[in-house]
């Protein structure tokens, strides 16, 4: 990946951690979805599994609650078009949607939040250690008491050619 495609990463992966962000990108998916469910509304067509996407979006950003959350916006859509359409799945059909929705925002969400955990405890690791080696654009710094590191200023640099 070249160094455009990487600043253009970077730059995605901030503005999603914006929840505001999260949340629009997400309604703008939820609308889209349900206008192709009833541009294409026959079942048959399983336009609907494309819910997951925004389910896992908002579980991604928002753990578990906002993952079952989001699964319930995208099953009421579901009714709601099928009720606008005239075109239903059926009672069976709705329950493994439900199952399979639902299930896809815990699992997101438990992941995510799972995660952000773990960053945590890495995070507060890095404080609390007498030294850290950090990467920053390909080069290692060592930060920290033991070589003199002042905060603002330079650390020893390693691994440098």
């Amino acid at each position: 990946m070249g160094k455009r495609a990487g600043g253009w990463v970077r730059a995605a992966r901030h503005w999603l951690e914006n929840p505001a962000v999260v949340m629009g990108v997400a309604a703008v998916l939820f609308v889209a979805i349900a206008a192709l469910r009833v541009a294409y509304p026959a079942p048959k067509d399983a336009i609907g599994i494309l819910f997951v996407v925004p389910i896992a979006v908002v579980a991604t950003q928002f753990g578990i609650r906002g993952g079952l959350a989001a699964a319930l916006v995208a099953l009421a859509l579901q009714g709601a078009v099928s009720a606008a359409t005239g075109e239903f799945f059926g009672v069976g059909g709705y329950l493994v949607g439900a199952m399979g929705f639902l299930l896809l925002g815990a699992v997101v969400g438990g992941l995510s939040e799972r995660l952000a955990s773990a960053r945590r405890a890495e995070t507060q690791l890095l404080e609390s250690s007498p030294s850290a080696i950090v990467e920053v654009e390909g080069h290692s710094h060592t930060l920290g008491c033991a070589n003199g590191y002042v905060p603002g200023g330079q650390g020893t640099q390693r691994g440098d050619s």
